[in-house]
């Protein structure tokens, strides 16, 4: 049977079945339908229902997308999208409407979750800055009368005032000589936190070729290196630049990355440029950082 070409044959069970050239389908001939006249299954609402279930997750993914930076609410409103573009992708719905909702979803999510924490951590300072207030006044009425009673026992003693001056060298080189050793992140630090990253907003677990699966035509599937070299940061696609897939990966690639970085990454790691290279490590694209979050 399974030579058979596509038409109405008995499957079996004294039933008229339609055989689609591959498998049985679920359809059934009518018992009025005269014999030898088959007529094509009518699968036509089936692929209209799984459309409309991927514009639904894309809808969704634009619609949270737009309200990511609301705090808290872009949270609820990523997760729901994002769970409206996997139950999209489990019905098998088309592949590029659900996949760009969910990748709209998780900007969404990762933007709020940003302001939302940027917007607690920002109630600290101003807690502190009211504590602190009453300290300080406390403090100025107790040194007054200490500065008084020293101008008058300096006019009779010449020498006090300058052992006086001795210590107080001492001191002023201690805090620089401090600073100094503070060291700087290097680039491999950066190169492993930019990494890190990254892979948290791509939804990456291991590998950056779990994306593949998802879909090959995504950019970030074919990322293979990342690194920071002084306020650079490049990406490296196994990809020929040569090509007209290659080099549209590549700047694809350069414009999201562009975006796609936070703030606070891009501020912490000293990132002014996004730089995109192939396999070989010819430069496909280039972009100035301006994150969106």
């Amino acid at each position: 049977m399974s030579n058979a070409p596509a038409g109405w044959y008995d499957d079996g069970s004294g039933r008229q079945r339609w055989w689609d050239g591959n498998a049985w389908t679920d359809a059934y001939a009518a018992p009025q339908a005269a014999p030898g006249a088959p007529a094509a299954p009518k699968t036509a609402p089936i692929v209209n229902s799984l459309k409309g279930l991927g514009i639904a997750a894309l809808v969704a993914g634009i619609v949270a997308f737009l309200l990511g930076l609301v705090p808290v609410l872009g949270i609820l409103l990523g997760l729901g999208a994002a769970a409206v573009a996997g139950f999209a992708l489990l019905k098998r719905a088309p592949k590029g409407l659900a996949v760009t909702g969910l990748v709209l979803a998780g900007l969404a999510t990762i933007a709020s979750i940003s302001t939302t924490s940027s917007l607690i951590t920002g109630i600290k300072p101003i807690t502190s800055e009211s504590v602190s207030v009453p300290d300080k006044p406390e403090e100025t009425p107790a040194a007054k009368p200490t500065t008084t009673p020293e101008p008058k026992e300096s006019p009779r003693v010449s020498e006090e005032p300058e052992e006086a001056e001795k210590p107080e060298k001492t001191q002023t080189p201690e805090p620089t000589k401090e600073a100094e050793i503070q060291p700087g992140l290097t680039d491999d630090e950066k190169s492993a936190m930019l990494d890190e990253d990254l892979k948290y907003a791509l939804f990456v677990e291991s590998s950056y070729q779990e994306l593949l699966a998802v879909d090959p035509s995504l950019w970030g599937g074919y990322l293979v290196g990342v690194r920071v070299e002084g306020s650079d940061a490049y990406f490296t696609l196994q990809v020929d630049r040569s090509t007209p897939e290659g080099k549209d990966l590549g700047q694809r690639a350069a414009q999201a990355l562009s975006t796609l970085l936070t703030q606070e990454t891009v501020d912490e790691l000293g990132i002014s440029w996004v730089i995109v290279e192939d396999g070989a490590g010819v430069v496909i694209d280039q972009k100035m950082s301006s994150p969106l979050i």
